[in-house]
């Protein structure tokens, strides 16, 4: 009899080992759950970062068309105002360089 309650008692002591196992398991698993949601949550922030920084870049780019466009309307009148400037009543000569400019 008392062989059967010492094979009893390492029965309870192997199931007690194993579910304190699956705890540790099932732990672990909410753990990498969350890790993973935060990942997530991290790769949404990055994303909408991104799509910020592209409406941002869509506008400044929508900017500087618009001040090219204004600025080969009025290009006659500023090179007209650069060649006619007058400095102590003496024609000054002013060259306005474009070549760097992305038109």
């Amino acid at each position: 009899m008392e062989a059967l309650q010492d094979e009893y008692d390492g029965y309870i002591a192997e199931f007690s080992r194993n579910i304190a196992f699956l705890d540790d398991t099932d732990n672990d698993i909410v753990d990498n759950i969350n890790e993973t949601d935060d990942n997530i949550n991290e790769n949404d922030d990055n994303i909408n970062e991104n799509d910020d920084n592209i409406n941002e870049t869509e506008e400044i780019e929508d900017m500087r068309a618009e001040f090219v466009a204004k600025l080969r309307a009025n290009l006659p009148a500023i090179a007209y105002g650069l060649r006619d400037s007058h400095k102590d009543g003496h024609r000054q000569c002013w060259v306005l360089d474009l070549s760097n400019w992305f038109f």
